[in-house]
């Protein structure tokens, strides 16, 4: 069976080469978590090439993984190969075009680290050439991909815990771009068939450019999404890296960032949740991470399930939706009403996120 031809894009901290920190403290569910690892671990993908303007890192990689075909100019790789899928992990501002390009050149799967793009009018236009052209795409918000999340989510979908009332995540104070998109794919993780009807955030660090141009990156003080049926998932900025799952019968709390799960449950009519002795973990010993969400892609693309992105505009649209609310002093904000003259450039110091 011929395989599936794949490029990179970016060969910096996820593209390439996982930051030392998430190597020290990651649970073993994120791993392999850079493109090239998830790739190379994947028997029916080769790696065709790579592509970077940082010609340091292109060459590191390249001798890491033994990539020969290497370029500068993801244009270049494009004339010189038939990629099938292409796996992006390039600053935001760099996403809108190489996606058009990747599109243009017949390039059928698309992996692409988050956020997706700058601005509510890109947005627009990816959802757009994503779907008349039939794009399966998997995105870098991987929680919902990994096995111990998965697990959560069963146990809320079995109703043993009762209907879910809130979802509640705890990233501490941490950047709308940066760091948020994981928070609002999580939250459209867990409340899956519920519809999200209205936004509203406090935002600090919002430097603007114009009316509704942020160039910074802000930090998310506190933010809400709304759905039916009572539904709503709150970001704190507590720190942790946990989320949790409040139902009318008991708390489900996934921990440290995926380490394990405890639940809560009520007890003979007493008021109060009382922890199970019952802690469960990720026993799963295979590759997850990165190769979950491009393995879930390749499914996708082999089925012809171009649709299956939906959460991925929608919750770039919360993100534009959290600047709108707090541009408009924290006003509640219609989730088909966000302005489409929000735009951010998320840099934080010299950097771009």
């Amino acid at each position: 069976m011929e395989k599936i031809k794949s490029a990179v894009i970016g060969c910096g901290r996820m593209g390439a080469f996982p930051s030392d920190l998430m190597k020290k403290y990651g649970p073993y569910c994120w791993f392999p978590l850079s493109h090239i690892e998830a790739l190379k671990e994947l028997k029916n993908v080769s790696v065709e090439s790579i592509c970077d303007i940082d010609s340091a890192l292109l060459k590191n990689a390249s001798e890491k993984y033994g990539i020969k075909n290497i370029y500068d100019n993801y244009n270049n790789l494009f004339s010189n190969h038939k990629i099938d899928l292409v796996s992006i992990a390039t600053r935001t501002k760099e996403r809108f075009e190489i996606i058009q390009a990747a599109i243009e050149n017949g390039v059928k799967a698309i992996h692409v680290e988050k956020p997706l793009c700058n601005s509510m009018e890109q947005l627009k236009e990816i959802e757009f050439i994503v779907s008349d052209n039939k794009i399966c795409l998997s995105y870098g918000t991987l929680r919902r991909y990994l096995n111990i999340y998965q697990k959560a989510k069963d146990m809320v979908d079995s109703g043993k815990f009762g209907k879910l009332l809130q979802i509640q995540v705890n990233f501490g104070e941490s950047a709308l771009f940066w760091t948020h998109p994981h928070s609002v794919d999580i939250i459209l993780f867990f409340s899956e068939g519920r519809k999200l009807e209205a936004v509203q955030s406090n935002l600090s660090n919002v430097t603007l450019t114009s009316k509704n141009s942020v160039e910074s990156d802000p930090l998310i003080e506190q933010a809400s999404m709304y759905f039916d049926e009572g539904l709503v998932g709150t970001i704190s900025k507590i720190p942790g890296m946990d989320v949790i799952l409040g139902c009318e019968k008991g708390v489900i709390s996934i921990d440290s960032n995926g380490s394990q799960i405890f639940t809560k449950m009520e007890n003979q009519g007493s008021p109060y949740f009382e922890y199970s002795d019952n802690l469960i973990t990720d026993s799963y010993s295979g590759p997850q991470g990165t190769y979950s969400a491009i393995y879930n892609l390749i499914n996708n693309m082999n089925n012809k399930d171009y649709k299956n992105n939906s959460y991925i505009f929608l919750g770039q649209r919360v993100l534009f939706g959290f600047v709108d609310s707090h541009l408009n002093h924290g006003k509640l904000i219609e989730i088909e009403s966000i302005s489409n003259e929000i735009s951010v450039l998320g840099k934080s110091g010299n950097l771009y996120s």
